[in-house]
């Protein structure tokens, strides 16, 4: 089972107070010319929304759907008492998975928690597609979760159509809405704090220490202050990144969609988290 640490008692508190009270601020001092899609910095101290731009603009999540994957994940794990130290057997493949992995074989033997790391930490897509098949037995079944615990907790854009974010031919395209990602986050750091345990290191091992992995979130790198949490690319939604911080006991949400380079999207969100400690009142 997971285990939650005292620090995060404070932002369980403030996220909880954020879900019932969503209000969105105005302020002549906003930023200016955010060149992205969509973006939402949200205070969850306050219930403000610190903020916006086009924050229902319907976008295609990419690997941000693993937000919803873990969460789910996390909820199994917790509602059937699982030591996640426990090694599952990794099944015969029933589809290719694409993009990002960590060349998980057929009969490989690996913990629940390195297939945990691997997913919120590296984004590794076969780690995603793998924890479903576990939790769920097939991807579709999963799938069928992700929906209802959306539904649930009032994500109203958004829609699941796989475990790790790479679209399949023939399948509609998932979509979901930057004020519906911050939700999400927030309700995942509320319901499971113990997530920060991981999205917060910038690097780890899987395997006993024979795989080393990256954090994909560069801003871990850039501030003190981050805590996670998720990022995302595909061609049709472009570079995305989800950040969490924690300042003085002061937790932010930064959700940024679309932007056209991959380092763009951190040095945004690092300016918005500025700009958002600031409004505040943390320096």
């Amino acid at each position: 089972m997971f285990r939650s640490g005292v620090i995060f008692s404070l932002f369980i508190f403030f996220v909880f107070i954020f879900l019932n009270n969503v209000s969105y601020a105005t302020n002549n001092m906003e930023p200016k010319n955010i060149q992205v899609d969509s973006v939402l910095l949200m205070e969850p101290a306050t219930g403000r929304i610190l903020y916006s731009l086009n924050p229902t603009l319907k976008i295609t999540p990419a690997s941000l759907v693993k937000i919803m994957t873990l969460l789910v994940v996390f909820d199994y794990v917790n509602d059937n008492k699982l030591d996640i130290s426990q090694k599952i057997t990794i099944p015969l493949p029933d589809k290719k998975i694409a993009g990002k992995t960590i060349n998980l074989r057929p009969g490989e033997k690996i913990t629940i928690e390195d297939l945990i790391k691997a997913c919120a930490i590296y984004s590794a897509n076969d780690a995603a597609y793998e924890l479903a098949r576990f939790v769920a037995g097939t991807e579709d079944k999963f799938v069928d979760l992700m929906n209802k615990k959306a539904d649930s907790i009032g994500l109203k854009n958004t829609k699941f159509y796989n475990s790790h974010g790479i679209p399949y031919p023939g399948k509609g395209d998932q979509y979901s809405c930057a004020i519906d990602i911050a939700k999400l986050t927030g309700y995942f750091c509320a319901r499971h704090p113990e997530i920060l345990q991981y999205t917060s290191r910038k690097k780890d091992t899987i395997r006993n220490g024979a795989t080393v992995i990256e954090n994909t979130n560069k801003l871990l790198s850039m501030r003190s202050d981050i805590t996670g949490f998720k990022t995302g690319y595909v061609r049709s939604s472009g570079y995305c990144v989800v950040a969490t911080a924690l300042n003085r006991n002061v937790p932010i949400i930064c959700v940024i969609i679309g932007a056209k380079d991959e380092n763009i999207r951190f040095i945004i969100a690092d300016e918005l988290l500025k700009y958002g400690y600031d409004k505040s009142g943390i320096q």
